[in-house]
């Protein structure tokens, strides 16, 4: 099959669950009152309502809002806001982010198919496309929507500028990953590791790296230094002292609880809930020491870890576990399978694997939990469409023998 011929067919099948999903959702009374998740109730809907009155990248209830709140999901809100007049329904951000998702998944072939066979390539967007996570995801105001498809755009450029280390390839690569990171702030861990993979390709071809090293810096600080400054101005000077109290409350200050909230926080925790001083004006208890708070940090990692890999939510239904928890062990046993075969033919995925492992560090410490998870299916896709592909092959031998 012809790779534009697969992409077209995969985009709309990919958007056959998602649309799906949307006008189900939309259609119940009370599931569509929950498809503003906390986040965007509270920072992204705001901020945007901002930017399209002139206000700016604000939001009044937190001024260090901007140090957190990546810009680039208020911005399409504030396009989709503008253009049409009025604040979006949730049924058409539901059926944009359909369309986004779905590109994802020709994405997805298109950075597959420059690591595996195309066979694999189809298999791996096939699983990513049928994914029911990705369906129950889509009703949602989520910011995934946009960040996990810049992320494979990302990658996919960063991998077009490892196999050809030119100044136009790695400028692209640069300035997409760049934008992926304006989405979601862990996503600036794939520019390292485009960066890295850029040093490596050149000095392999023999090749000196400063003409493609500094096109990727340049097209990402074109990027990223303007978004930079304007932090520097908009946060208030006084806001920036309790910075580091904030990082490690951050990191360090989650209660050890299983991952039941579709917001993909822990419940009874925010982490855009921060008390700056150590004396509550509401006479609550102070902030714990930064000892204490380290002390915590092992366990919490280790609540994440079971949070970002657990087939559901905790405490989820049944029906839930069925529908959900059952494709995800059995997409992840392909995925552990790939990976497999991966290491033992030394087949490398791209660099992809370590890039799995960086952006799972990332993940463990920022959060952890179902919902950030949407990071990390479609680059496990891959190894699971090897798979897939390999255990293919397998039943077509025997078949003929």
């Amino acid at each position: 099959m012809r790779l534009r011929s697969a992409a077209a067919l995969l985009f709309a099948l990919a958007m056959l669950p998602r649309v799906v999903a949307v006008l189900y959702v939309d259609a119940d009374p009370v599931l569509s009152e929950r498809v503003l998740a906390p986040d965007s109730r509270s920072m992204y809907l705001p901020m945007a309502a901002n930017v399209v009155s002139g206000v700016g990248y604000h939001v009044q209830v937190d001024p260090t809002a901007p140090l957190t709140i990546p810009p680039a999901y208020p911005a399409w809100l504030a396009t989709l806001s503008q253009v049409l007049g009025r604040e979006p329904s949730p049924l058409l951000i539901g059926l944009l982010n359909a369309v986004l998702r779905a590109f994802g998944v020709v994405i997805l072939l298109l950075l597959a198919e420059g690591i595996v066979p195309r066979p694999a390539a189809v298999a791996a967007a096939l699983l990513y496309a049928l994914d029911p996570w990705e369906a129950f995801w889509t009703p949602y105001v989520l910011k995934e929507s946009v960040a996990v498809p810049l992320l494979l755009l990302a990658v996919r450029a960063a991998r077009a500028a490892h196999q050809a280390p030119r100044p136009a390839t790695a400028a692209t690569a640069g300035f997409v990953a760049a934008t992926a990171t304006l989405a979601w702030f862990g996503n600036g861990v794939v520019a390292l590791w485009a960066l890295a993979g850029l040093t490596r390709a050149t000095r392999a071809r023999a090749m000196t790296p400063r003409g493609p090293v500094l096109a990727f810096v340049a097209a990402a600080a074109a990027v990223f230094l303007p978004w930079c400054a304007h932090v520097a101005v908009a946060v208030p000077q006084e806001s920036w002292r309790h910075v580091p109290d904030r990082v490690l409350l951050r990191f360090a200050g989650r209660p050890f609880v299983p991952e039941a909230r579709t917001s993909g926080y822990p419940p009874d925790t925010d982490p855009k809930v921060f008390r700056p001083t150590r004396t509550s004006k509401r006479g609550q208890p102070p902030n714990p020491p930064p000892s204490t708070l380290l002390g915590r940090l092992p366990r919490n990692l280790a609540a994440a870890f079971v949070n970002l890999w657990r087939p559901a939510h905790a405490g989820s239904a049944p029906t839930t576990l069925l529908l959900f928890g059952l494709p995800y062990v059995v997409f992840m046993g392909f995925s552990l399978a790939g990976l497999l075969l991966a290491w033992r033919e030394r087949l490398g995925l791209g660099g992809l694997p370590s890039l799995l492992v960086a952006m799972t560090v990332v993940l463990l410490l920022v959060t952890g939990g179902v919902r950030q998870r949407q990071y990390l299916t479609p680059l496990l896709a891959v190894p699971a469409g090897l798979a897939l592909a390999r255990l293919a092959d397998l039943r077509a031998v025997r078949r003929v023998v």
